[in-house]
């Protein structure tokens, strides 16, 4: 809308989307889990292991280090944030890599706890991801991680793979 020579950019939002974003809202209220599961959960996976590796990379990854890797996704949690920017939440994603290995990834990107949330309702896990970042920045200076669908045969696209 133009006003005295200005123009202001209104995002309008129907009755619909309106709907699916506080149904959006209420999924993440509700998937949200206490934090000593994953701590729990965690520790048992440290005690488990039977390797140097499985030891020692029991940590949570940031998914911004997963950039480009594929893995899949065997189950989801919500856990609540500490930032008072974005989602009450943010997604933390039991996953395996192509190698077996078993790890824990995170995020609070808003795209991807929404994709998490649509996947768990929409019963598509276990899920084979990867993840992507746009080469330029959002108008705010952030660089918005998303997954999307791995390739099906990664290791026939590298040699030292």
């Amino acid at each position: 809308m133009a006003y005295k020579g200005k123009t202001t950019d209104v995002a309008v939002i129907d009755n619909d989307k309106s709907a699916a974003l506080n149904e959006m809202r209420e999924a993440i209220r509700s998937m949200i889990a206490k934090s000593d599961v994953t701590a729990e959960e965690i520790a048992l996976q440290i005690i488990s292991a039977d390797t140097l590796d499985g030891i020692l990379g029991s940590t949570a990854i940031g998914l911004d280090d997963m950039i480009g890797v594929p893995f899949t996704i065997e189950r989801v949690e919500l856990r609540e944030s500490e930032f008072a920017d974005g989602l009450p939440a943010y997604a933390v994603m039991h996953a395996t890599l192509d190698d077996g290995e078993s790890v824990i990834i995170t995020s609070g990107a808003t795209s991807v706890v929404a994709q998490c949330v649509s996947m768990v309702q929409g019963g598509f896990l276990p899920v084979r991801v990867s993840s992507r970042k746009p080469s330029k920045p959002t108008a705010n200076g952030y660089y918005p991680v998303s997954l999307c669908k791995a390739p099906a045969y990664i290791a026939e696209q590298h040699e030292n793979f």
